[in-house]
């Protein structure tokens, strides 16, 4: 009795040992890239590989300095279980797009018809800390966009698209993605509008409608029309 009650305390200390290690263990940076500028610097956090077992998943989160003053400490970047692609397979490639877009995907110089413009617009009156903006393989972190102004960045044409942010005093932008349906009637001339509007996105296209997935609409029954331009 004794000795089963000592292996039994001895499992439970195992068991807590390994729990408390998943859960409080500081997630390592695995990469680093600063602005051109020397402005800004990324860090990913986390485990770019997909765990060995079934029950467990990997994250992969950022920090941002600015002058290495912290601005945004463990934002959500990715995350997946056994199933799932590893980040490092989704994301090989990153780069610079300016001096504060920064961009991780695959096949990013290369530039062809598949390439179509992306609006991001502030209507507020408040600087936007950040907003990442998914386009399938591809992820767009911008940093600071001013209060009522427009970025213009070319981004691959996908049929789905989301972005969710942070406002500088630190309120959330709710995330929002959109589901577009069909071929673009033109690449070269659709663009796709990301319009922030108090602590919400709006995400609409030039050239086709969409939808949310929410009270059933689909793609026989969007509930994002097509619009003329972006505002």
């Amino acid at each position: 009795m004794k000795k089963a009650i000592i292996l039994g305390i001895f499992i439970m200390a195992f068991v807590l040992g390994i729990i408390a290690w998943l859960f409080l263990e500081k997630p390592k940076v695995f990469f680093t890239t600063t602005s051109p500028t020397g402005v800004y610097t990324v860090e990913l956090i986390g485990d770019k590989s997909r765990p060995s077992l079934p029950w467990m998943n990997h994250k992969v989160s950022f920090n941002l300095y600015k002058n290495d003053n912290v601005m945004v400490e463990n934002g959500y970047v990715y995350s997946g279980d056994l199933f799932d692609s590893d980040f490092a397979e989704l994301f090989p490639e990153n780069k610079w797009v300016n001096q504060s877009v920064f961009r991780v995907g695959a096949g990013l110089d290369i530039t062809d018809n598949n390439q179509y413009s992306m609006i991001i617009s502030n209507k507020t009156n408040k600087v936007i800390k950040y907003l990442k903006v998914g386009a399938k393989e591809n992820l767009f972190f911008i940093f600071e966009i001013l209060p009522n102004s427009k970025i213009e960045l070319l981004a691959p044409l996908q049929p789905y698209i989301s972005a969710i942010g942070e406002f500088e005093n630190g309120q959330i932008i709710k995330r929002n993605g959109i589901n577009f349906i069909g071929k673009p009637e033109s690449i070269s001339l659709g663009k796709t509008c990301i319009t922030i509007v108090e602590d919400s996105i709006k995400i609409e296209n030039t050239s086709s409608a969409g939808y949310t997935g929410e009270n059933n609409s689909n793609h026989e029954n969007p509930d994002v029309p097509k619009i003329a331009q972006c505002q």
